[in-house]
């Protein structure tokens, strides 16, 4: 009795497989369109971020000691909230093996920030 069911099982089950296979390629496909568009947000976040911190830094001597340490810790913070997002979608990224945006503006922000910070402290 059971045999004379096993072809039908058999090929139920191949079906199953099959499906769930399509299925899978489906969300990797759609994971690997979320990730690329994250990291797309990711990019469009990073040049933002430079743009305004290049216009609004205190960069000048005449803005207040208290004002620059203020707006050295809110960019400070901001660079730190970028590689956290950055650390997030690396393991994604390995996955598809794309290449981590090299991020480049935010080392550079980085280094400014600690020049700034060692200038407020002086003054």
């Amino acid at each position: 009795m059971q045999l004379a069911g096993l072809k039908a099982e058999w090929a139920a089950y191949r079906k199953l497989l099959s499906e769930v296979g399509n299925r899978l390629q489906k969300a990797k496909a759609d994971f690997k369109d979320d990730l690329i568009s994250s990291l797309n947000a990711f990019n469009d976040q990073v040049t933002g971020m430079r743009t305004d911190f290049l216009r609004n830094a205190p960069f000048a001597a005449g803005v207040e000691p208290a004002r620059a340490r203020e707006l050295i810790a809110e960019y400070q913070g901001l660079a730190r909230a970028v590689r956290t997002r950055e650390s997030d979608m690396a393991g994604g990224l390995q996955i598809f093996s794309i290449d981590p945006p090299e991020n480049g503006e935010t080392t550079s922000t980085e280094k400014e920030l600690a020049l700034l910070e060692q200038a407020s402290r002086t003054s």
